[in-house]
């Protein structure tokens, strides 16, 4: 969601309309996008598996070829896997011409199931957008997709958001009572094996090696469709 927020910040709309669908919720950014004047939309689809959401689904897929035809859409983007099931169907129902997905995870908790959803699907996708030659890679060895199908590009931030001032730093240690470090690492995200913070943490034991003033902070929340203890 953040990097679609940092999408609609930055892209030409001299050039590009953006409109946002969302399937199960809006979400917490939601006010950030109407502050952009971008168009939502809120098809309520269900995330569960079962034969009545299954219709329930086709239904919410229906409802979004009508939206793409009405709102004369031009280009699809969906990211993930759920999310691109609805896009690529709806898009190509509807008569879109380019359809692109992204990827941004190695999916090592996907079954073969969905590996195979993936190899079908894409015969209707224009381009699979992967955010590194590591998800690249990984797609390429369990959907067995044709390569010409990819492009791989690296997720972008604004370095501006990211200029941390003395005092507020200060500040941080204060209100915790904690000692004040010379330098701080923080990740943010969702507390998900996907994330790889065993890997982090064992960087940070290394890296403090040489640097002993240094704390390591883990912000986030578990993610709702996390499976793995």
């Amino acid at each position: 969601e953040r990097l679609l927020l940092e999408i609609c910040r930055k892209i030409d709309n001299t050039k590009f309309e953006i409109q946002i669908c969302c399937l199960v919720e809006l979400g917490n950014l939601a006010p950030e996008f109407r502050k952009l004047n971008i168009k939502l939309h809120f098809l309520e689809s269900r995330r569960d598996i079962s034969i009545r959401n299954f219709f329930i689904n086709l239904k919410k897929i229906a409802e979004l070829r009508r939206i793409i035809k009405t709102e004369n859409i031009n280009i699809t983007h969906g990211h993930e896997f759920y999310p691109t099931i609805f896009s690529r169907l709806s898009a190509f129902f509807a008569g879109v011409k380019y359809r692109y997905i992204t990827l941004h995870n190695m999916y090592y908790w996907w079954g073969s199931g969905v590996h195979f959803m993936q190899f079908l699907l894409s015969f209707i996708t224009t381009i699979i957008v992967c955010n590194s030659e590591s998800t690249m890679s990984f797609s390429l060895s369990k959907d067995r997709i044709n390569k010409k199908k990819y492009k791989v590009i690296y997720n972008g931030i604004d370095c501006n958001d990211f200029s941390p001032k003395q005092a507020d730093k200060l500040s941080f240690f204060r209100k915790r009572n904690l000692p004040v470090k010379d330098i701080v690492f923080v990740s943010i995200g969702n507390i998900s094996p996907r994330k790889g913070y065993e890997t982090s943490i064992e960087a940070i034991q290394q890296l403090r090696r040489d640097y002993e003033s240094m704390i390591y902070f883990i912000v986030g929340g578990k993610h709702h469709q996390e499976t793995e203890e």
